[in-house]
């Protein structure tokens, strides 16, 4: 999987190596800035940690705020069957055109980590 992600980096130039970084290592903020908007289907941490992405890398500037205003296209995001597939998942449209496969995984690693072999699977497939 990381041969497959550096070769993406280094010939597509998807991402950044702070981006490989995040998804491998992940966030470690526990709690949250601001009031959940999403408290009806994602939990405290899982907030604090989009909150975290926003924050820590400029593509997802503005993350947290979409989830506030766009929560019902998140939650179809959350609660897709396969949500790493953009033909049978509709995320948020400033999203869904913008996201490399890598940022798609950024996302699906914090909202639905139950999800994310098989993303990695779709990935090398994909690539």
């Amino acid at each position: 999987m990381l041969i497959c992600l550096k070769v993406l980096q280094n010939e597509k130039k998807m991402f950044t190596t702070k981006d490989l970084r995040y998804l491998i290592a992940g966030g470690a903020v526990l709690d949250p800035i601001n009031k959940n908007p999403c408290s009806n289907w994602l939990t405290d941490k899982k907030w604090a940690l989009v909150e975290d992405l926003a924050k820590t890398l400029p593509f997802f500037k503005g993350l947290d705020t979409s989830f506030e205003s766009d929560s019902e296209k998140w939650f179809e995001v959350f609660s897709a069957p396969n949500p790493y597939n953009l033909s049978e998942t509709n995320w948020p449209p400033v999203w869904e055109k913008n996201l490399s496969i890598l940022h798609r995984l950024l996302i699906l690693r914090i909202i639905r980590p139950d999800c994310i072999l098989s993303s990695f699977q779709n990935l090398i497939t994909e690539v």
